[in-house]
């Protein structure tokens, strides 16, 4: 059986197609060559209705009654078929420029679109890229900006699946003051190999994953690390950091990273610094203090000149910072032994007010060691907690709790559905009271706010 092969009309279509699909500057000389078929062929065929006229100058003729359309309004009228035939070319040529016109404006405005939507690769170098655009961004943003106040261009970009004007128009919104920093919105499929390129990720020195489900993470991580891989950029000691939610994905996101992604388990750190701070009021304004970038901050700077001293021996050289530690082959030793040696490439942790703002003294300062601190130090006393509420982090939290708590501590959890399983739980140094009730009423909260009861802790139903 005889395939139908494609007749003129349809050969003609898709040869058609094909030149629509490669883009303005196609069709603009497409619409170049059908006026210049349709001049020549008019100036040919006026040299034959005007023998007057010369080849060269019908077709110059022919290509003004093209382009300018009054020109028809100066032909001798005499010659009919000579006026027939400008006519027909002044018609084609009203007809290409419209349609050129046309062209022209659709392909600036997919140029202008094309702009907006953020499709020119980023130019930078040393800057954070911000992988994910949700709730959480703008606190991270602020942070960043204040981070890079004390330098003179700082550079965020953001990628995210929303319109990049809406993006823009959010961050605005929420975010006054950008300071000296730069905030440059892509948009387009995250995971996508060319939305990364965009960004210049090889470039970067920092990327952050702000995805909210786990699974989206681990493939971004994928993502990110095969990229750096084809652009040779694995091992220029660019961080990647995120967030994982589910305990479950830990490990998977690690392999993800291949030792290159900083994973944060996002349940495991805040349950411990709820324990913590539920026990010493006051703790979270010093954890405040610490972690955001207003005031001091904990920086990892490198000095070689200091390389060969011991950790006792710089504690003191610093008088605009405290150290606090070190960095050494890529693990971070907190108060470690005071024989410990610098090395040229170990960094020093200290807490100051910026970074590249304090510097060792140049001379050893003099220090009294005759001073002793006869104060007595004051015996933490444990005092019995009230839970009201209850979601998932409370079992985390009771198991931080147990670790520092004094034996026979006793926590009094109310709400009005408690898991009966939360009593079973042994503990060694906690005692567990569980009372359900419904802690919106007043007069029960009367009653279990007693005197033994000196610190409450409100947990939120998520």
């Amino acid at each position: 059986m005889k395939k139908n092969k494609p007749g003129f009309k349809e050969k003609a279509g898709y040869l058609f197609d094909n030149i629509m699909s490669k883009g303005t500057i196609a069709l603009i000389i497409m619409l170049f060559l059908i006026t210049a078929v349709v001049v020549v062929i008019a100036g040919i065929v006026g040299v034959f209705i005007n023998s007057d006229l010369t080849p060269g100058v019908s077709i110059w003729l022919s290509t003004m009654h093209a382009i300018d359309a009054g020109t028809l309004a100066g032909d001798d009228t005499k010659n009919i078929g000579y006026v027939i035939v400008m006519t027909l070319v002044t018609i084609c040529g009203i007809f290409v420029t419209s349609i050129l016109i046309g062209i022209i404006s659709t392909g600036f405005e997919q140029k202008l679109y094309d702009l907006r939507k953020g499709n020119s690769k980023v130019l930078e170098s040393k800057h954070t890229v911000i992988i994910g655009f949700n709730d959480g961004i703008y606190t991270i943003l602020k942070e960043l900006i204040e981070a890079g106040a004390n330098q003179k261009k700082n550079c965020i970009v953001v990628l995210g699946e929303q319109p990049k004007e809406e993006m823009e128009e959010l961050i605005k919104g929420h975010i006054g003051d950008w300071k000296t920093t730069r905030i440059i919105c892509k948009s387009d499929t995250l995971t996508e190999s060319f939305l990364l390129e965009r960004a210049s990720l090889e470039t970067a020195k920092s990327i952050i994953i702000n995805l909210e489900d786990d699974f989206s993470i681990i493939k971004e991580i994928l993502a990110v690390v095969n990229y750096l891989k084809t652009k040779g950029a694995d091992n220029k000691g660019l961080h990647i950091t995120t967030m994982i939610h589910d305990k479950e994905n830990i490990d998977a996101a690690k392999i993800a990273g291949e030792g290159k992604a900083e994973i944060l388990f996002f349940q495991d750190a805040l349950s411990r610094i709820i324990a913590h701070t539920c026990r010493q009021p006051g703790l979270s304004l010093v954890l405040t203090e610490f972690f955001d970038f207003g005031g001091d901050e904990f920086y990892f700077e490198q000095f070689p000149e200091l390389a060969g001293h011991t950790f006792g021996e710089i504690l003191n050289w610093f008088g605009e910072s405290t150290v606090v530690g070190l960095e050494q082959g890529g693990k971070v030793l907190l108060n470690p032994s005071m024989n410990t040696v610098l090395g040229e490439k170990d960094s020093i942790i200290h807490l100051a007010e910026d970074d590249d703002t304090s510097k060792p003294n140049s001379k050893t300062p003099k220090i009294d060691l005759s001073i002793e601190n006869k104060g007595k130090s004051k015996e933490i006393e444990d005092n019995h907690l009230l839970v009201l509420g209850y979601n998932h982090y409370l079992p985390d939290i009771l198991t931080e709790l147990d670790n520092y708590a004094k034996k026979g501590t006793i926590i009094l959890i109310a709400g009005p559905e408690i898991p009966v399983e939360l009593a079973q739980t042994p503990y060694a140094n906690i005692e567990l009271a569980i009372k359900e009730c419904n802690i919106y009423n007043r007069g029960i909260l009367e009653e279990l706010v007693q005197e033994e009861i000196e610190n409450i802790l409100l947990l939120s139903d998520f």
